[in-house]
């Protein structure tokens, strides 16, 4: 229950009749209510804190209410929040009304917390003339963009390139990343439905990308290479999905990458009849890095030219297959088709392997390779001869 001033008067007396000390006076039970009063409390425990000891010995009594004598101390962090009156949740010491005033003081330390309006930190720190561009359920932080806010990092909302600290917004109107993981999970590769040789975004930057086969001939101005991300870059819990894709540069840039490269590279990424690829206009060498090892998967997603629900994150990614038989050791009318596994897995030969040669009913107790997609049929490309493994 809120007690009426007419208490204050009345302690007034009291301690006129005693007289007025710095030794330690107990005040009536009154006064503890004083200091639990809202607004009043903060003020007159500050009083009492005054005579310092006389706040603790209000809190013999009054107990908490000393404390909340303390809490006039508190008070002047109260003011530390004008923001205090913020504090209003100070007033929120009518959480000291339940006389745990010195807990409705620290209360009111967290209310000027919270009462100075503080917003995210960080990269969504508040800037200086800069306004929300991106309206995502959050609008007290500062996302990213425009004319005068930070750059927004990979994954963010975008509306232009110069939004991006990467210099690509995306045609899904996010930043791009810089990753294989970005290009490959993104609908506009998972999607593709136009068969045609299609310019997805121009003039992107890769982040660094490990080299996973050797290089091959494209075609006749274009090498190739398949690569992945980093492994310890791919997200947590997925594995080697969307990390792997086809990398092509001009024949005039002379690249000579083996295994296990680390390159960087610029350029676009372009959707080849539904094939993703990345064709480098500049690619350089910047340290080594562990080649994935193969992705065992089954026989069965590959089966009639495969299931692309379920090849598709696999795109560019080297996998395995085990114990399968050579079923067709003519391939196809593709010269690139080279054999056949069982039931219409086709098995591509980009890297001109001569090591073995397909025979019917040869059983492969491993077949490993890079997955591309040809003519709407998912194939398996053996990089180096030890991925065709037979009894």
């Amino acid at each position: 229950m809120r007690r009426t001033r007419g208490w204050i008067v009345a302690a007034a007396l009291l301690v006129a009749a005693c007289g007025v000390s710095k030794d330690k006076v107990l005040a009536p039970d009154g006064m503890g209510g004083s200091g639990a009063e809202a607004g009043m409390g903060g003020g007159v425990g500050g009083d009492a804190g005054t005579s310092g000891e006389g706040g603790t010995a209000g809190s013999s009594l009054g107990g908490a209410s000393g404390e909340g004598g303390a809490s006039g101390n508190g008070g002047t962090s109260g003011n530390g929040g004008t923001s205090g009156n913020g504090g209003t949740s100070g007033n929120g010491g009518t959480s000291g009304n339940g006389g745990t005033s010195g807990n409705g003081g620290t209360g009111g330390a967290s209310g000027g917390t919270a009462g100075s309006g503080a917003k995210d930190a960080g990269p969504d720190a508040p800037v200086a003339g800069c306004t929300d561009k991106t309206k995502n359920g959050n609008e007290t932080d500062v996302d990213c963009g425009g004319g005068s806010c930070p750059e927004c990092a990979g994954g963010k909302g975008c509306k232009a390139a110069t939004d991006c600290a990467s210099g690509v917004c995306t045609t899904a109107n996010t930043c791009f990343d810089g990753t294989v993981f970005g290009i490959q999970s993104s609908a506009t590769s998972t999607g593709c439905t136009v068969e045609a040789n299609t310019t997805v975004q121009a003039g992107i930057k890769l982040a660094p990308v490990v080299v996973a086969s050797p290089q091959f001939s494209v075609s006749t101005s274009l090498h190739g290479y398949y690569v992945h991300d980093p492994v310890s870059t791919w997200p947590s819990g997925n594995g080697a999905k969307f990390t792997g894709i086809l990398l092509v540069a001009p024949k005039s840039l002379a690249t000579s990458f083996v295994m296990g490269d680390l390159v960087s590279a610029t350029g676009d990424y372009k959707e080849y009849y539904c094939f993703s690829e990345f064709q480098a206009t500049a690619v350089s060498k910047v340290g080594t890095d562990m080649v994935a090892p193969a992705v065992p998967l089954a026989e069965t997603m590959f089966e009639y030219g495969g299931v692309s629900a379920e090849v598709e994150p696999y795109e560019g990614v080297v996998v395995k297959l085990t114990n399968v038989d050579v079923t067709d050791d003519l391939g196809g009318t593709n010269p690139k088709w080279w054999f056949q596994v069982g039931l219409e897995i086709f098995v591509a030969n980009e890297f001109n392997l001569t090591g073995f040669s397909p025979l019917n009913g040869t059983v492969l107790t491993s077949l490993s390779g890079a997955v591309k997609y040809s003519y709407t049929t998912w194939l398996i490309s053996p990089r180096i001869d030890s991925d065709i493994a037979s009894q």
